[in-house]
């Protein structure tokens, strides 16, 4: 069995961008063997009972919206995770335009994150959107050297394992000690795995930018509208219109 899971809250808006996200996947994917799991802190619970979703895991209170979005690095706190196999997130801005089993399959190593590659700029590492401002020449040239690239944090997925827990432990525990600038839990993911190279970039075989209009092509599964100075109301409307231009047309 394998499991698809969100973090929502601070914002009510955004519910209705999961209530899309969902259903796009629920109309594309064969859930026979995936259950969906939605984080959210009290407040939302009752918000979200209409999603109808397999899992609601209650986190400590949101204050901002960047603390929702690092509840995702909270995942190996969900009780009933060792029932699981594989596990994939997704950020809510997301539509689904096929099946979801096909990066799960490519899901093989116990201690990777397997992740979607945003830019083949590698002096993107030193900006705060993917690091912690901190790396040396001698570091950027090594991954450019070993093509190791930023990557989105919107999507990501990995195999339940006693490795995988040790890694989300060590960036919770970074997270809560660490005290200089930093975007999202996006800038502490990229750092540890980048650093460790315990990464894959499958999900470049499967995912688009909405908003940067990369084309869509038979392999793809997701399309992310990762802007974030796009309002969730445009992002809805985006949502709607590309689904279905790109998956009801080509019915």
């Amino acid at each position: 069995m394998n499991l698809i899971y969100f973090t929502i809250g601070y914002n009510t808006e955004y519910i209705e961008l999961l209530r899309l996200c969902l259903q796009t996947l629920r109309d594309q994917c064969d859930l026979s063997n995936i259950k969906i799991l939605v984080m959210c802190d009290e407040d939302y619970r009752h918000l979200i009972q209409d999603l109808k979703v397999d899992y609601t895991m209650i986190t400590n209170k949101n204050s901002d919206p960047m603390q929702v979005s690092m509840r995702k690095v909270e995942i190996f706190a969900f009780p009933d995770i060792n029932k699981f196999d594989k596990v994939i997130y997704l950020d809510s801005d997301i539509i689904i335009t096929g099946d979801l089993n096909v990066i799960f399959d490519d899901i093989v190593e116990r201690d990777k994150l397997y992740v979607f590659e945003e830019s083949d700029d590698y002096r993107e590492h030193n900006f705060k959107y993917f690091g912690l401002q901190n790396y040396t020449p001698d570091e950027i040239k090594s991954f450019s050297d070993r093509r190791i690239k930023v990557f989105n944090c919107g999507q990501f997925g990995f195999k339940v394992s006693e490795e995988m827990h040790a890694h989300f432990y060590n960036i919770l525990y970074f997270m809560k000690n660490y005290k200089g600038e930093f975007y999202y839990e996006q800038s502490f993911m990229n750092y540890y795995f980048n650093k460790l190279n315990a990464r894959k970039a499958i999900f470049n075989n499967y995912t688009n930018l909405g908003n940067r209009g990369d084309k869509v092509h038979e392999l793809t599964r997701i399309i992310h509208y990762a802007d974030a100075a796009m309002s969730h109301k445009t992002k809805l409307y985006k949502m709607n219109q590309d689904y279905n231009t790109v998956v009801r047309n080509c019915n």
